[in-house]
């Protein structure tokens, strides 16, 4: 039998979906790669749009700049400048977005990476410290992707130093025969420094367990050092999905059920990942439809946008971009939808979050402060789920800046015991901002304890502020839910039965 290469098309699309730049460091090199049949030809376009930075200000844009990919070619780069001022104005960002000169050819489509943001990173700082986290608060890894690359970013002043420790712990995956753990391993962060990062071995074995995850810690050398502190991601959880599977289809679905953005964070990425048997592959198609944003006016809609999972992978990505406009329109919300190619493919299901919801924050605020609060006054974990992720969000005036506190406070539970606690944790919500996210691990032992609470508080570093005022859901409960069982309700059952045997074999 021969395979006809024709058949298929190229795929294009950008090598990455994010890129973080000096403001320094010009020009910012775009890669665009096929990813499908290279032996077909395409003439690609190139535009620059959107975001929190201004063409010609501080970028020089792009407008239909031609790329052409001839038989053959893997992989093509474009390029455009940053310019460095000396404005303090912060991190600012612009999409650069990608199509096909001739959308009816056969021959070429679009992959799911069509957008890449470009992060502008400021590098005009006013005094004030470092802020250091991990770029993101979850990564999922298949179990023989090796090693994990995790992204540590100072997030705040990047003219400040610190010398940080990083560290694993915790979670269902065993040290040395999952993973190979780190032990204060140091990352030093000099002037100038906005990114940095640490890797990690995955262990990839034969049996069969299901996905499992270990925590990532961040702590400062020096605690003490006032020019450095550390952001809200100090750690991350990595989700090493298993690659050891009984037959069975793949299991394919959306990470969250909802996501919040604000109206100048563009573009939104959605993980779609395979919670299944990942040894599998399925051909997914990705639409947006519904709720109360507009296609064109509040977002750029998706129309059955192709995605392929082959087999061993994971988790994908895809991002659609926002429209930052100037009305004063309250939060908005669309839904995204994925459905498989082919539904009677019996290698490839749908999980139950074939839908996410994405609300836009409104930035676009009439006069009033800033309300923040916990998303919910109610979570439950189980005890092997490390660690618990807690939503802040801005449900008021999003244009409003404030700097917030998070502490814990023993309930049942107790802290060291069966978590680990949170003191004064520093939170900044800046203008524009949503959403913010904290964590704390929950420690796994084997005590049949039932089940244990703990209570995350939410305070105003500066409660005199009169641009920030909390919300009705200032405590949120976190109940640990044991896994740890004593003899259930059958088994004594079973020896009720068994004592009335015996008592009547007696009489």
């Amino acid at each position: 039998m021969t395979l006809d290469s024709e058949a298929s098309p190229g795929v294009f699309q950008f090598r990455e979906s994010e890129i973080r730049v000096s403001e320094s460091a010009s020009p910012v090199v775009i890669v665009i790669e096929n990813i499908g049949n290279t032996t077909q030809s395409a003439i690609l376009r190139v535009s620059t749009a959107g975001g929190t930075a201004t063409t010609n200000q501080d970028y020089v844009g792009l407008s239909n700049q031609q790329v052409t990919f001839t038989s053959g070619d893997g992989v093509k780069e474009v390029s455009t400048p940053i310019i460095d001022d000396d404005e303090v104005e912060g991190n600012e960002s612009f999409v650069v977005h990608l199509e096909l000169q001739d959308p009816s050819n056969p021959s070429a489509t679009l992959g799911p990476k069509s957008n890449v943001t470009i992060i502008i990173v400021d590098n005009d700082q006013p005094p004030g410290p470092g802020v250091f986290q991990f770029r993101v608060s979850e990564i999922g890894v298949s179990e023989s992707a090796s090693p994990v690359v995790i992204v540590i970013e100072n997030i705040g002043n990047t003219a400040q130093s610190a010398i940080l420790r990083v560290s694993t712990a915790g979670g269902t995956a065993t040290t040395n025969q999952d993973f190979v753990g780190l032990s204060n391993q140091q990352v030093t962060f000099t002037s100038g420094d906005g990114v940095k990062e640490v890797s990690t071995p995955i262990i990839d074995d034969d049996e069969v367990e299901g996905n499992e995850s270990f925590v990532v810690h961040l702590e400062l050398q020096d605690p003490s050092n006032p020019s450095a502190t550390l952001g809200p991601k100090s750690n991350v959880t990595i989700i090493i999905v298993d690659n050891d599977h009984p037959p069975g289809p793949g299991v394919f679905q959306f990470r969250v059920s909802e996501i919040g953005v604000s109206e100048s964070a563009s573009p939104v990425v959605i993980v779609i990942e395979n919670i299944g048997n990942t040894a599998q592959s399925a051909i997914l198609r990705v639409s947006t439809a519904g709720g109360t944003a507009t296609t064109d006016q509040d977002y750029v809609g998706l129309s059955n946008q192709q995605v392929t999972f082959t087999s061993g992978d994971g988790v994908k990505e895809v991002s659609t971009p926002i429209i930052d406009d100037d009305e004063v329109e309250g939060n908005e919300s669309f839904v995204v939808h994925l459905e498989l190619q082919d539904p009677s493919n019996p290698s490839a299901t749908l999980g139950p979050k074939s839908n996410v919801t994405i609300i836009i924050v409104d930035n676009d605020q009439p006069p009033g402060p800033g309300v923040f609060q916990f998303r919910v006054s109610e979570v439950r974990v189980s005890e092997s789920a490390s660690p618990v992720v807690i939503v802040i969000e801005n449900i008021g005036n999003t244009a409003q800046s404030a700097t917030l506190r998070v502490s814990t406070a023993d309930g049942t539970a107790t802290a060291g015991q069966d978590y680990i606690g949170i003191s004064n944790q520093q939170v900044n919500f800046t203008s524009g901002d949503g959403v913010k996210e904290v964590s704390t691990p929950i420690i796994d032992d084997d005590e049949v304890e039932g089940n244990e609470t703990f209570v995350v508080h939410l305070e105003l570093q500066d409660p005199s502020n009169p641009s920030a005022t909390l919300g009705p859901k200032s405590n949120v409960t976190i109940i640990i839910v044991d896994n740890d069982q004593s003899p259930g309700k059958c088994e004594i059952l079973h020896l009720l039965f068994f004592y009335r045997f015996i008592y009547r074999i007696i009489t």
